[in-house]
């Protein structure tokens, strides 16, 4: 009865006598929050939610969500004459808050209309007065408000000093003054550096055709000076038979120096060879006597016993 305890979770037990609402959660005066779902008990108090609600009166967050003024109402209503009164005290709760709602517009609606006529009122005495807003002895509150920062603005202008703002609009007003110098000189002196300007542009073109020139004469020189390269096509030259190069080409004279013999390659000695083979083949036809030619074809060697017969 005399805990102090303000939170409580016992949530996920084995609590499973729904006298403890009555008897222990409803004498803990100082209960805000509670969490008490997951027991076998929460299944067997009637109307879980509004009962809780009912029995502690200051609870203001119940498992997982929060108790509002307007659940407490409701759940007393039904605590008092079940569905019928809850539903009527939902009912003039949203009544209610439609008033309210009301009751707020209709006051701003009022202060717009009441400032609306002042202002009305006020400017119709300024066309009749002989006064202005600056002559007038008469002392608005936004001017007496005025003049009371204005004169603590005086009594304390060391304070409100602002070094570094006063430091750059010195260094601003000084830039202008040399941009109005400028602005000043002579078209004389704007002329000769025009032309001292083109001058020395037409110098750097005349230096660059010059460097380009004299990279082009030494590409020039390399590409003449660079040697050919000659790659071995002595495989592309088609090889004759010895019998025609020995009648094509002229005896040579006799030199001095020696003669430098390089073999042929296998594949010109591969057609050589096949060449030779070709023309000990082939029949030689001979003039006959009587006008008519014969075939003579090549006899093959006697052997060795024919040799022996012949002895």
């Amino acid at each position: 009865a005399g805990s102090s305890i303000s939170s409580l979770d016992v949530q996920d037990n084995k609590i499973w006598d729904p006298d403890v609402l009555p008897e222990v959660f409803a004498q803990m005066k100082e209960l805000r929050v509670l969490y008490l779902k997951g027991n076998p008990c929460s299944k067997k108090i009637p109307n879980y939610r509004k009962s809780i609600t009912v029995y502690c009166e200051d609870l203001t967050y119940l498992d997982d969500r929060p108790v509002f003024p307007d659940d407490r109402r409701a759940a007393d209503a039904f605590n008092k004459g079940g569905l019928e009164e809850e539903r009527a005290e939902r009912r003039r709760i949203k009544e209610e808050a439609n008033q309210k709602h009301d009751a707020n517009m209709k006051a701003f609606q009022d202060m717009i209309d009441r400032v609306r006529a002042e202002k009305r009122e006020r400017d119709a005495m300024r066309l009749e007065d002989k006064f202005t807003d600056e002559t007038d002895p008469v002392e608005s509150q936004e001017q007496r408000m005025k003049k009371q920062v204005d004169r603590w603005k005086e009594e304390n202008a060391e304070d409100l000093k602002d070094d570094m703002r006063e430091r750059a609009e010195r260094c601003l007003a000084a830039e202008r003054a040399q941009e109005g110098q400028k602005t000043e000189a002579s078209p004389k002196e704007e002329l000769k550096e025009a032309d001292q300007g083109n001058n020395d542009n037409k110098d750097n073109n005349n230096n660059k055709d010059k460097e380009e020139g004299e990279e082009d004469a030494t590409e020039g020189k390399a590409k003449e000076e660079k040697p050919t390269v000659y790659e071995d096509i002595w495989d592309d030259v088609p090889m004759r038979s010895s019998t025609a190069t020995a009648a094509s080409v002229p005896p040579a004279a006799s030199t001095s120096a020696p003669m430098s013999f390089a073999p042929p390659p296998r594949r010109a000695a591969a057609a050589a060879s096949a060449e030779s083979t070709t023309t000990a083949a082939t029949p030689t036809r001979t003039p006959a006597v009587n006008g008519a030619t014969t075939n003579t074809a090549p006899q093959d060697a006697p052997s060795n016993t024919e040799l022996d017969e012949m002895d």
